[in-house]
């Protein structure tokens, strides 16, 4: 009898919750190093802030960073893992038991969350030491989720776009690094599109997670999206929908090819 969908995805996340609680050093390593990246940004930026103007800009750079690292977990954790995915032959093993691995990426995003959750808790403890309440103090709730749920999406869809190429070809790791850097500086991730240089604006517009980071600063400070609170809802909405449509679709022509000639291609002549 074949496992329900239900089944797998329970047995999937199950099994994911047994490799994070079984590394638990490397666990810790994780979190360390998430906490230092905060650091760097967030008190890089504070240092050059007049201590009036802590409580408008430090929580529009602390979410930003909150939002760059689930984007950053998700490439690395589903898009990164994949060449361990694809070295120790999961992938046929996954697809001889009529599980797509797809199922299995995706739940790597589940040990991204939860370390991002745990790095994000801690650093929100230094920083209300630093600069108060301000980090916390939200104006409204429902935008704010609504946003965060969108570039969760996103990250999914694009952490599986890279795991199905790198099925076929090779992916460069650096230059994710640098994508992903870029991404924070000239994204709207990091700083608002509104406030970012003219020739920037038009950069930022086309990156997709940059219109669900406006939804979540506008729940954060009431800061006015910059295409305006309707439009910019609209636009991430469809721009989510067709991540997933879109990553659905390759990732469904990648296990077909897979399927046929072998993960990259091996002994294909």
């Amino acid at each position: 009898m074949k496992a329900s969908v239900v089944l797998k995805i329970r047995a999937i996340l199950w099994l994911h919750a047994l490799r994070f609680l079984r590394y638990k050093l490397s666990l810790t390593n994780y979190v360390i190093t998430i906490i230092l990246w905060y650091a760097i940004f967030v008190l890089g930026a504070l240092m050059f802030i007049p201590r009036e103007q802590l409580p408008q800009i430090a929580p529009l750079t602390f979410w930003g960073l909150v939002m760059w690292n689930i984007i950053s977990n998700s490439v690395w954790l589903i898009g990164g893992w994949t060449w361990f995915f694809v070295s120790q032959g999961f992938v046929e093993e996954h697809i001889l038991l009529n599980t797509k691995p797809s199922l299995v990426l995706i739940g790597r995003a589940f040990t991204g969350l939860l370390v991002s959750t745990i790095a994000t808790i801690l650093v929100m403890i230094v920083f209300i030491g630093i600069v108060g309440k301000a980090i916390v103090e939200i104006h409204n709730s429902v935008l704010i989720v609504i946003g965060l749920v969108e570039i969760v999406i996103m990250a999914i869809c694009y952490g599986l776009f890279l795991a199905a190429l790198s099925f076929i070809v090779r992916v460069p790791g650096t230059l994710l690094d640098v994508a992903n850097f870029m991404v924070f500086i000239v994204g709207g991730i990091g700083v608002p599109i509104h406030r970012l240089p003219n020739v920037l604006k038009y950069v930022a517009i086309i990156i997709p997670y940059s219109h669900a980071a406006e939804i979540v600063r506008w729940g954060i400070a009431n800061v006015e999206p910059y295409l305006g609170t309707n439009l910019e809802l609209l636009i991430s909405a469809v721009i989510t929908l067709s991540m997933l449509i879109t990553s659905i679709y390759v990732f469904e022509v990648v296990e077909n090819h897979v399927k046929r000639y072998g993960v990259r291609a091996i002994g294909r002549m």
